[in-house]
């Protein structure tokens, strides 16, 4: 997968770090101080100044999708017109890639979402399959999120950081605009478990459809269909502010060795 996600954001691919868990915040326009005052970012520890909406003084936007599964939100993707989406991209997943993005990734997140009895084993699974929708690289503007930053009150922690020269901007993300999801389950426990979990239904939203949210439904015994019902961030890239009260083009990329810390209810 990670040939496919490089041939996507081009030869900056060092720079982009890619989230153990997808998110529905913490996109484009996220921002992070310079704690330290040494121009790196320690990601084990660091927490967001504040996230992708609040970096613009905005509220997330709903999700609408047409029928196939787009986004068809101009303000999620063109970030209130402080971003642009880029192309869209179609990323074919091997058997052995969707296997992994569930078993690791998926899976794991939804059991704990939904609270599923038992909990999650990945051995239990027979066999999944992936479809991606389309994949979007957003990059945000910079010399507009300057203008608006320039803007604030001095006593806005952001202004505060900016003026100081103190601040990470995470200047591109990967978001999948939706995904299917097939699983198959062959124990007992497990499959009666999710059924419990729709409550006597075939079809149900788990989630926050401001953060992360599911739609899950049964098909026959033992198959169970995943849907995103939000886009969801895979990936990012970050920038360093180059001094106080400027950010532009000329902001320095941070070497990504891990992933940041990000605020449990997200999860």
């Amino acid at each position: 997968m990670t040939q496919k996600f490089n041939a996507i954001v081009g030869n900056d691919f060092k720079y982009w770090d890619f989230y153990s868990l997808p998110t529905s915040n913490y996109g484009i326009g996220t921002l992070y101080r310079d704690e330290n005052d040494n121009g790196k970012l320690d990601k084990k520890e660091a927490v967001p100044l504040t996230g992708m909406w609040g970096s613009i003084g905005k509220i997330p936007p709903n999700y609408p999708k047409t029928n196939k599964g787009d986004i068809n939100s101009k303000d999620w993707l063109r970030y209130y017109d402080y971003g642009e989406e880029g192309e869209s991209y179609t990323i074919s997943l091997t058997e052995e890639e969707a296997q992994s993005f569930n078993l690791d990734l998926l899976l794991p997140k939804f059991f704990k979402l939904v609270d599923v009895k038992g909990g999650y084993d990945k051995k239990k699974v027979i066999k999944t399959t992936l479809f991606v929708n389309k994949a979007y690289k957003r990059t945000v503007n910079l010399p507009k999120l300057d203008s608006y930053f320039k803007s604030l009150d001095p006593s806005n922690p952001i202004k505060i950081s900016y003026d100081a020269g103190d601040l990470f901007v995470t200047r591109q993300d990967l978001v999948f605009s939706s995904f299917t999801s097939t699983i198959s389950i062959k124990d007992t426990s497990t499959i009666n478990a999710l059924m419990d979990v729709l409550g006597g239904e075939t079809n149900k939203v788990f989630g926050d459809s401001t953060k992360f949210s599911f739609d899950l439904s049964s098909t026959i015994d033992g198959e169970f269909i995943l849907n995103s019902n939000i886009p969801l961030i895979v990936a990012r890239r970050i920038v360093k502010q180059k001094g106080g009260g400027v950010l532009d083009e000329q902001s320095k990329d941070v070497n990504v060795t891990s992933r940041a810390s990000l605020p449990s209810e997200l999860y």
